[in-house]
């Protein structure tokens, strides 16, 4: 699958690199969030991003930093 698959535009594409705020404004276009062909959900506001980056319910996995670096005593 290309990067064009996943996000429905080729982040690497000459076009792109060199104006990337003309596509931005196409998918902001799209609504605020929006499905790509790849069943990626792609945020187009600062807002919306910051809102879901904060949302634990919006990560891949449930486990806390803290055990992950073992910190966490209260497992055993």
């Amino acid at each position: 699958m290309s990067p064009a698959d996943v996000l429905s535009f080729d982040p690497f594409d000459p076009d792109f690199l060199r104006d990337p705020y003309a596509r931005y404004r196409e998918l902001s276009e799209r609504g605020a969030i929006f499905r790509t062909r790849a069943g990626l959900l792609v945020a187009t506001t600062r807002e919306l991003g910051t809102t879901l980056l904060h949302d634990p319910r919006f990560g891949t996995r449930s486990t806390t930093t803290a055990q992950v670096s073992g910190l966490d005593r209260s497992s055993g």
